[in-house]
């Protein structure tokens, strides 16, 4: 298994070195650990408004993004270390969760963690879920990729995964509240860095690769031109409707936009600005 270091912890940068390397990199499986600085990452098919306190992520500064793959919104600090796995399928092969989820309780298990599967997606310590995973297909190639909760702040985690209050009504997919816990209250580990050499050895990666200037260059362009964009971001959820809690405003948002309200004056507002700045 080739491992492809990166040392960023640009939440925006690290999505883009996914998408990069998973687009450009063929014919080998390829093993990513990687660390962000604060911030949300939705499932691709997610309302953000329903899922995140949009106003206290803007607030704080604290990034919103949304990935590529489906499944629920998570939170990532420099206390969780979130891995890749990429695979190149061969014919007629389907994409299987266990494929990736045993191998990485297997790891965690060699080196001490009592880890175990609970759901199709999620891997967990006495029941409480430790990391939360999501996949995709595409040209032959999978890619897998989840969190691990080392010792992750639980409670800026829980006050950013809750999003507005009041009533929605969409098709987005929701996500699965679950009880979290950390990886270190279960482990003689001390260090996220220590995890990640254990799981290095542990996954017998046999060769180490850094992307060259230019690579970098080209994960910049994609950061810039797709992952820091509002327009990714907040405009490419499914269009919802959402009333307050007193029942006196409703909306109708589409590609991120107010289309309707019986609040005539917030028609054509942007619902970032709604739900970050007024409601």
């Amino acid at each position: 298994m080739l491992y492809i270091k990166n040392e960023s912890q640009d939440p925006y940068i690290n999505q883009a070195f996914e998408e990069y390397v998973f687009d450009r990199f063929k014919g080998e499986d390829v093993l990513l650990l990687w660390v962000n600085k604060p911030c949300v990452v939705s499932g691709r098919y997610q309302n953000v408004f329903e899922e995140i306190d949009i106003a206290r992520a803007l607030r704080e500064n604290i990034p919103v993004i949304r990935r590529n793959t489906g499944g629920g919104t998570v939170f990532h600090d420099l206390g969780n270390l979130n891995y890749t796995i990429m695979h190149q399928a061969e014919d007629g092969e389907m994409l299987d969760y266990d494929n990736f989820i045993l191998p990485m309780i297997e790891a965690l298990n060699s080196i001490g963690i009592p880890a175990h599967k609970r759901r199709t997606s999620d891997i967990a310590i006495d029941d409480k879920k430790i990391s939360g995973s999501a996949a995709n297909v595409s040209h032959g190639k999978m890619l897998h990729h989840g969190t691990l909760l080392f010792n992750t702040d639980m409670s800026l985690l829980h006050g950013l995964l809750s999003g507005a209050k009041g009533n929605f009504v969409s098709k987005a997919i929701a996500s699965v509240r679950s009880e979290v816990t950390n990886i270190k209250e279960y482990c003689e580990i001390e260090t996220l860095e220590e995890l990640k050499e254990k799981l290095l050895k542990a996954f017998n990666v046999t060769e180490e690769k850094t992307l060259s200037e230019e690579d970098f260059l080209q994960v910049r362009k994609i950061a810039e031109s797709k992952y820091m964009t509002d327009e990714w971001t907040y405009c490419r959820g499914p269009k919802f409707s959402h009333t307050t809690e007193n029942g006196k405003t409703e909306i109708f948002v589409e590609k991120g936009i107010i289309i309707k309200s019986n609040n005539p004056e917030l028609v054509g507002m942007d619902a970032k600005s709604y739900f970050g700045e007024i409601l």
